[in-house]
């Protein structure tokens, strides 16, 4: 559903009272909007494009390109994983890995993440499954939840995802095996392939190990 707003509004500014919107469009009936309910609609509208803090989800408007690693000790053959602190996945076990940072090679970046979340060294050694793998929100938020007091015959829903992350998936040959669990995750252990519980793995992870034959 698009939204358009109408109106004699020239700027914004912190005080509701200069705000002189008088309806939005939806499709092609406008609806009226009293003051607040401007306020707080282009509040909604404004976190849109901000972090999502009561999920700790970022809100791109463009596809992120991450990097994690699939490492897995030579001789004993675990594979190591870390516990996810935030969405996408938060509170699965996942590989480890993250957000590629401006100016950073993919390579670079599975190798600092993977030492930051788990403070294992790896040897990147070519791609592990399919290689690419997408990570998309495709839920609709109701600004019901944002802005319960507007009326239903009022509410939007955005229905653009919160996320869109294009994970490049690494081998990883481990230097050490001593953990040492970094901020942004809440745990990470080496696993054996016959202790790892599919269902409580986020679903790229899962994937890649069926690639891998490490799950049926």
């Amino acid at each position: 559903m698009e939204c358009l707003l109408n109106g004699q509004t020239e700027k914004m500014t912190q005080h509701s009272q200069h705000i002189q919107a008088q309806h939005i469009q939806v499709g092609k009936h406008p609806i009226p909007l009293t003051i607040s309910e401007m306020t707080a609609m282009l509040k909604v509208m404004q976190h849109n494009n901000q972090d999502d803090s009561s999920s700790n989800v970022r809100l791109y408007k463009h596809p992120v390109v991450g990097a994690s690693a699939f490492v897995q000790e030579p001789v004993e053959g675990r594979i190591l994983l870390v516990l996810r602190a935030n969405e996408p996945g938060k509170g699965l076990w996942a590989l480890p890995g993250g957000v590629v940072e401006y100016g950073e090679t993919v390579e670079d970046a599975v190798v600092r993440e993977v030492l930051e979340e788990t403070g294992i060294k790896i040897r990147v050694e070519g791609l592990a499954g399919r290689a690419a793998y997408d990570i998309i929100d495709t839920s609709v938020e109701s600004v019901e939840a944002l802005l319960p007091h507007i009326p239903r015959n009022r509410r939007f829903r955005r229905t653009s995802g919160r996320y869109h992350y294009l994970v490049i998936c690494f081998r990883g040959v481990p230097h050490n095996s001593k953990i040492n669990i970094g901020p942004d995750v809440d745990d990470a252990l080496w696993f054996y392939p016959d202790k790892i519980d599919e269902s409580r793995l986020t679903d790229t992870t899962s994937a890649v190990l069926i690639e891998l034959g490490i799950l049926n």
